[in-house]
C-alpha cells in the first residue's frame, strides 16, 4: 500500500488501499461496492494513475463506522 504525504488533521499521513484491500476490509461484492458509489452512498475511489483508482484508508474506515453505529440504532 501506498503513503502521501499530505498530513490531515492530526499529522498522520493518509494511506491509499487499493480494491483488494477494501474488499477484505468491507465484505462488499464488487458489483455491490460499485453500485452504491454510483448512489453516493460509498466513498468513490481516487484516479491515481491511468489505470488504477484506489481509496482513502480513512474514508473506508469512516463509511465501516458509519454503518456499525447505524446498525447499532436499529
Amino acid at each position: 500500500m501506498k503513503e502521501i504525504d499530505t498530513p490531515r488533521s492530526g499529522g498522520a499521513p493518509r494511506r491509499f488501499i487499493n480494491e483488494p484491500e477494501v474488499a477484505r476490509r468491507d465484505s462488499l461484492s464488487r458489483s455491490t461496492r460499485w453500485r452504491r458509489i454510483k448512489e453516493g452512498t460509498y466513498p468513490a475511489p481516487i484516479r491515481i494513475s491511468k489505470n488504477r483508482v484506489a481509496w482513502l484508508e480513512h474514508d473506508i474506515e469512516a463509511w465501516i463506522s458509519a454503518q456499525v453505529n447505524a446498525a447499532k440504532d436499529l
